[in-house]
């Protein structure tokens, strides 16, 4: 998201993860089970100054959250490395 801290992308994103959980989907005529979404944010040039360090920075830490119960908005901790929410 041009023009957007990291701040303001996470709460966007936590929007849309609770607006995706709250879907009622059907197919066939069946309803589906709930539907969640984790999302790993990275932002230029904190976690990288590169596109393809950005998406390296942000695919390893969907595998953080999907090892952390799924379902969650991650922000990299550009001091540290860390993924915090």
């Amino acid at each position: 998201m041009p023009e957007s801290s990291a701040e303001e992308a996470a709460r966007r994103a936590e929007r849309l993860r609770h607006e995706v959980k709250e879907l009622k989907l059907e197919y066939g005529g069946k309803v589906l089970g709930q539907v969640t979404l984790s999302i790993r944010l990275a932002a230029y040039p904190e976690h990288g100054t590169t596109a393809e360090d950005l998406l390296k920075e942000a695919d390893q830490g969907l595998y953080h959250a999907k090892s952390a119960g799924r379902d969650q908005v991650i922000v990299a901790d550009a001091k540290h490395g860390a993924f915090v929410r």
